[in-house]
C-alpha cells in the first residue's frame, strides 16, 4: 500500500543471484516539507474547515494535524473520521512513513479553540481502512457486471470488468459499438478523459486504484489496443495531498540519492553495489553491481528471486504499479555486462498468473 524505496542490498548465490531493495526502519524525514506547508496555513481543505497547524517531531515519529471546524451546529461523525483517514492513508508520501512507524493525530478544534475530535491514525487503522474499502469495491464491481454490456461513452461498450487485488487493478475489456468507429484511432488522451472525467471511476483512482482498459474486435477475442490509466494521469488530488505534496518521483529521487551515498554499506564479500539511481522521465529505478564471486556466467543469474521479492512486498509493489520499473545489470570483476534485466507490472502480472514460478524471459 505504501510507495518508497528502502535500501537493503542482499546476495543470494547458488544457481541465480538476487540483489534486492527491502525495507529499512529508516523514517523519512518531512521536516523541510511540513516547514513549507506551514508558512501558507491557514489553508481552507472543505467550506468550513482550516487546516491551521502541522508540526513534526521526526525523532518521535509523530505527524499531528490541527484544523478548526467553522461551523458550531457540524458534528464530527464517523463519515467526516473517514473522510480524512482516507486522504492521509491513501497519500503516498505518508503512507511510506506510517507504515515504517509514523502515527498521524488530527485534531479538531472549534472557534473557542474547544477540542471537538481527535483522530490517530496507525498503519493497523490505514490496512483495515483499504480492506473495507476493497470488500465494497468488490460488492459494487459484482453489481456492475449484473449490467454488462455496459456503454462506457458513446463509442465503446464494456462487456467485462475484473478487479485484481495484487496488482490493485481494474480491468475493463471493451469493444466498439458501431462498426464505423475505427479503434486503433484510440489514443491515451482518450482514455485519461474517459477515466478521470467519469463519476464513479475517478474516485477509484483517489484510492490509487489502476484502470487497465482492452479494446478488442466486434467477435471479443483479437485485442486492438489497450491502456493503462492511473491517478497520475489523472492529477486529481485529494485533501491530503494540500497538506504533504505527493511527488513520488521527488521521492524516489531522494531515495535513491541517499541509498549512493552508502552503496559500501549495502555491499558485502560476493556482490559490490556500484550504482543507483531514479530516472523520472522514463520513471526507472536502476542499480549496477559487480559480483565478486568469479567465473560467475550469465546463465547462473536467474532474476526470479528478484521478481518474487519486488512483486510481493506491498511497499515496493505498489511503487511498481503505479509505473515504475526497476531495472537491474550485473558485471563481473572486469566491468563486463553479465546480464540486465527489468521488473515492471507486466512483469508482476505474470508472476501472479504462475504462482510464483516464472520462466526466465
Amino acid at each position: 500500500m505504501t510507495f518508497s524505496l528502502k535500501p537493503l542490498a542482499a546476495i543470494l548465490l547458488s544457481s541465480f543471484v538476487c540483489l534486492s531493495f527491502a525495507q529499512t526502519t529508516t523514517l523519512p524525514d518531512l521536516t523541510t516539507t511540513v516547514n513549507q506547508i506551514k508558512q501558507n496555513l491557514p489553508k481552507q481543505l472543505s467550506t468550513d474547515l482550516l487546516l491551521t497547524d502541522i508540526n513534526y517531531d521526526h525523532q518521535k515519529q509523530i505527524l499531528i494535524y490541527t484544523a478548526t471546524l467553522l461551523d458550531p451546529q457540524r458534528i464530527i461523525n464517523k463519515t467526516e473520521q473517514d473522510k480524512v483517514t482516507n486522504e492521509i492513508c491513501y497519500n503516498p508520501t505518508l503512507r511510506s512513513a506510517i507504515n515504517l512507524g509514523m502515527t498521524v493525530s488530527f485534531f479538531y478544534y472549534g472557534m473557542n479553540k474547544d477540542l471537538l475530535k481527535n483522530i490517530v491514525i496507525t498503519e493497523s487503522s490505514c490496512e483495515l481502512n483499504f480492506k473495507q474499502f476493497e470488500s465494497q469495491l468488490n460488492k459494487e464491481l459484482t453489481q456492475i457486471k449484473t449490467s454488462l454490456p455496459h456503454p462506457l461513452n458513446s463509442q465503446f461498450i464494456a462487456f467485462n470488468i475484473n478487479y485484481d487485488a495484487n496488482q490493485k487493478t481494474i480491468s475493463i475489456d471493451a469493444k466498439a459499438d458501431k462498426e464505423s468507429i475505427n479503434i486503433n484511432e484510440m489514443t491515451k488522451e482518450d482514455n485519461i478523459n474517459l477515466i478521470c472525467n467519469h463519476p464513479y471511476f475517478s474516485k477509484l483512482t483517489e484510492k490509487y486504484i489502476s484502470f487497465h482498459l482492452k479494446y478488442y474486435g466486434k467477435d471479443e477475442n483479437k485485442l486492438v489496443k489497450d491502456f493503462s490509466v492511473d491517478l497520475r494521469d489523472c492529477k486529481n488530488p485529494t485533501g491530503a495531498e494540500t497538506a504533504i505534496e505527493d511527488d513520488l518521483d521527488k521521492q524516489l529521487a531522494q531515495e535513491a540519492k541517499t541509498i549512493k551515498q552508502n552503496l559500501n554499506a549495502l555491499s558485502n564479500d560476493s556482490i559490490q553495489l556500484t550504482d543507483v539511481g531514479y530516472n523520472p522521465q522514463q520513471r526507472t529505478i536502476w542499480n549496477k553491481a559487480i559480483i565478486k564471486q568469479p567465473n560467475i556466467t550469465p546463465a547462473q543469474i536467474n532474476p526470479n528471486m528478484n521478481i518474487a521479492g519486488l512483486c510481493n512486498n506491498p511497499t515496493t509493489r505498489q511503487t511498481i504499479n503505479k509505473g515504475v520499473t526497476y531495472q537491474y545489470s550485473y558485471y563481473d570483476t572486469n566491468n563486463n555486462l553479465l546480464t540486465s534485466f527489468a521488473i515492471d507490472k507486466e512483469t508482476c502480472r505474470s508472476f501472479d498468473q504462475t504462482a510464483n514460478i516464472l520462466l526466465q524471459r
